[in-house]
């Protein structure tokens, strides 16, 4: 009777051996499986997210710990101090005060397009706009030209092949054969 080798006998892991399955069994009795426990762990984390986020849109959270929130309040405070003395004594012009007041929220500025309040900036960028757009256009007309002189060379090359197919087809097919029959006169 010859020997058989055995792959599982020589490994270390046996996944059919019977502790590894009751091991398994265990596990599932004592619901120790990836189940909706991870569903559930999933929505607790996405519920503590949103809370965060709430809270710190609502400023629940300023600042480190019970102090922070005293310097964030002192910090109102002097602002609106320095505000009401700016009232009082205008030192600035009012493009000045606009660009140092601050709202306390991160914004972007309002993109202004260039100006062109002199009149030969204006005319040169007008002339090059010019020379650009005809630039595209004989660029374009030119490329035009050559797909159409390439489709009439195309036009002319299959009307010679087809010309010459029909002379070539025409020397090699044989005279159609004559009636070799005789006539019957009655």
């Amino acid at each position: 009777m010859p020997h058989h080798f055995n792959f599982w006998r020589h490994t270390t892991f046996d996944p059919l051996h019977s502790a590894h399955l009751d091991n398994f069994r265990f596990h599932r009795r004592m619901m120790y499986y990836r189940g909706p426990s991870r569903i559930l762990w999933f929505a607790a984390g996405a519920f503590a997210a949103t809370w965060y986020h709430r809270a710190h849109a609502r400023g629940e959270f300023r600042g480190w710990g019970a102090c922070g929130n005293r310097r964030i309040e002192e910090w109102r405070a002097e602002r609106a101090a320095e505000a009401a003395t700016k009232d009082q004594f205008p030192t600035h012009s009012a493009s000045q005060q606009r660009q140092n007041e601050t709202t306390g929220e991160w914004s972007w500025r309002p993109t202004v397009p260039p100006s062109f309040e002199d009149e030969e900036v204006r005319r040169k960028w007008e002339d090059k706009t010019k020379k650009a757009q005809e630039t595209v256009a004989d660029l374009s007309e030119s490329a035009l030209d050559g797909i159409v002189v390439a489709a009439e060379s195309l036009k002319a090359k299959l009307a010679e092949f087809r010309r010459s197919q029909g002379q070539e087809q025409h020397r090699h097919t044989p005279p159609p054969p004559e009636d070799t029959k005789p006539q019957h006169v009655v």
